[in-house]
């Protein structure tokens, strides 16, 4: 397994795979650069597209975690319609909190921010547009199962987009963070083109 430090956190580098998408714990698909920022790429190397995660090692609990994300997720999906960028609490599929941004398979959605509440069925907040690099990702996980997300412009501070779940449901403890670049059902970009985000700083 290898692992990497940053942001005062030890995280596993995930290499195998999951639905139909294959992760790599390559230096093409997972490093740190010398201003110790985190990249994160989808690569296609010999027609094979590899997608990239980190997950903490330590498990995660309530409490409030933060991701700073450089890249603008519009410029980093582009045309295509598949990439999926995540930042998320997960234990299981029945466990998870994340803030994600994707077309999900439609050309024409530029609302591309979205949280998730994994109940069941799970309960997603309204799309919400975003065109902007350089934000803070937070999620606010309570003990009594509410959880506040967030997606504010650093350089302003103006907030971007906000959602409270209330609805009762208690995600288990347990968990990782975790942090990933993939492909819905795990098919080759719609632009052909490969994909990277660049991320500042973490929980």
């Amino acid at each position: 397994m290898v692992q990497i430090n940053w942001s005062g956190y030890l995280w596993d580098v995930f290499n195998g795979s999951w639905g139909s998408n294959t992760f790599s714990d390559s230096t093409n698909n997972v490093w740190i650069d010398t201003n110790n920022n985190l990249h994160l790429k989808i690569t296609n190397i010999n027609n094979i597209w590899r997608c990239a995660e980190i997950d903490s090692v330590n498990q995660m609990g309530y409490g409030t975690y933060i991701i700073n994300l450089i890249s603008n997720p519009i410029t980093v999906i582009g045309n295509d319609n598949r990439t999926v960028i995540g930042l998320f609490y997960y234990l299981d599929d029945y466990n998870e909190l994340d803030i994600e941004y994707s077309k999900w398979q439609v050309q024409s959605n530029n609302n591309l921010g979205q949280y998730t509440v994994q109940d069941h069925p799970p309960i997603e907040s309204p799309a919400f547009p975003i065109n902007i690099g350089n934000t803070s990702n937070k999620i606010v996980w309570h003990s009594n199962g509410n959880v506040d997300f967030e997606v504010k412009d650093l350089s302003s501070n103006n907030i971007i987009n906000a959602w409270t779940y209330s609805g009762g449901y208690q995600t288990s403890l347990g968990g990782l963070y975790a942090i990933n670049l993939w492909l819905v059902g795990g098919s080759p970009t719609t632009d052909g083109l490969e994909k990277e985000i660049i991320l500042s700083s973490s929980l």
